[in-house]
């Protein structure tokens, strides 16, 4: 992908004066009325080293996460991004307007942008290039469950002309009671170019297929208790093998990473919910220090507590997270003791007592 850079659009006022503009001898109309100001829409952003290792950012003020795979090639040396997220067109943003392509086919035809109804506006901007195999994959917190399947665009400057890449991830995986949306990424050689804005969409399809749901853990076989009967010897003797339960499957995360999954959730007053820590190293091997908890905007403002434990070794942990009496939205962010540095990694929590919406988010320091 070519280095490419934001493609504003013009924003245009017109006015027609109901007496001013026919150009008629009509006698003394009035001033035109002074033109009114377009709303600014609110805009959280957040910025965080890359180093070109996978890394996990959380959205501001709880609002999901952002994954940015493993750099394809070098990153330079103090690398940054900053992720700006809203409800609204993001100043600058690319016009929706514009053609969008379809899925996953550069030669499909392209259509208008109608029927979607855009959730969230999201901008990526580094700070110098950077080269990734696939696009960044995406958790998204949610004020209500929604109506419709879910999808991400991308806005691709490299296309001739620019244009929308329609369902470029999608469906979104649905869960938390319908409150988290998450997104893989799309494989394929993606070049950001330092200090270019890259816009993202997630938004509303009604025509698409329904969206997927997680597909329940199997639960292990139960093992057998009490003593194991001593077999009588017979001139032919037959040994049974004594069955093993069945282990439960377990995501494993890419090597030499630290992840939580999911990477936001939501909770009601005294409503629980879980998330899982896992950490491996170089190779693959299960890291087996122990967690350290570095954040916490959680428990001192009353939102949510957890059962987190600072002794548990790696290289899982599942964590449980109670909601508080307070509506809100907070983070919880992990470390690991891996030499000579450590990796992190984040959970947004939102608690939606008392009908919590998404312009109702207090802002998170991190």
């Amino acid at each position: 992908m070519s280095r490419r850079g934001r493609f504003p659009f013009a924003v245009v006022l017109l006015c027609a004066l109901a007496a001013g503009c026919g150009g008629g001898a009509g006698g003394g109309g009035g001033s035109a009325p002074p033109p009114q100001p377009t709303p600014t829409p609110t805009v959280y952003a957040t910025s965080a080293g890359y180093t070109g290792a996978s890394e996990q950012v959380p959205l501001p003020v709880g609002l999901g996460a952002v994954t940015i795979p493993a750099a394809s090639q070098p990153v330079t040396a103090g690398t940054t991004v900053t992720i700006s997220i809203s409800t609204s067109p993001l100043p600058g943003f690319a016009a929706l307007q514009s053609q969008l392509r379809q899925t996953r086919s550069a030669r499909g035809p392209s259509s208008a942008w109608t029927g979607l109804t855009p959730v969230y506006y999201v901008t990526l901007v580094f700070s110098s290039t950077v080269v990734l195999p696939a696009l960044p994959a995406y958790s998204f917190a949610l004020a209500s469950a929604p109506s419709s399947p879910l999808f991400v665009a991308y806005f691709d400057p490299s296309n001739a002309p620019p244009a929308w890449r329609i369902g470029a991830e999608g469906p979104g995986l649905v869960a938390g009671g319908g409150l988290t949306v998450t997104f893989g990424g799309l494989n394929g050689t993606v070049t950001f170019a330092g200090g270019a804005a890259y816009d993202f969409v997630l938004y509303l399809n009604p025509s698409a297929s329904p969206s997927p749901t997680p597909t329940p853990t199997p639960s292990p076989s139960p093992t057998p208790t009490g003593p194991t009967p001593t077999p009588t010897p017979s001139p032919t003797p037959t040994l049974t093998p004594t069955p093993s339960p069945t282990p439960s499957a377990t995501p494993t995360p890419p090597a030499n990473a630290m992840q939580i999954s999911p990477t936001s959730l939501q909770v009601s007053p005294q409503g629980t919910n879980t998330f899982l820590i896992q950490d491996y190293v170089a190779g693959g091997a299960p890291y087996t220090g122990v967690f350290t908890m570095i954040t916490d905007t959680c428990t001192g403002a009353g939102y949510a507590t957890s059962n987190f434990s600072s002794t548990a070794p790696g290289p899982t942990q599942t964590v449980t997270v109670t909601g508080g009496a307070t509506a809100g939205s907070c983070s919880l962010q992990f470390q690991d003791a891996v030499s000579p540095t450590p990796r992190t990694a984040f959970v947004n929590i939102t608690n939606y007592a008392a009908g919590l919406g998404v312009h109702d988010h207090g802002r998170v320091s991190h």
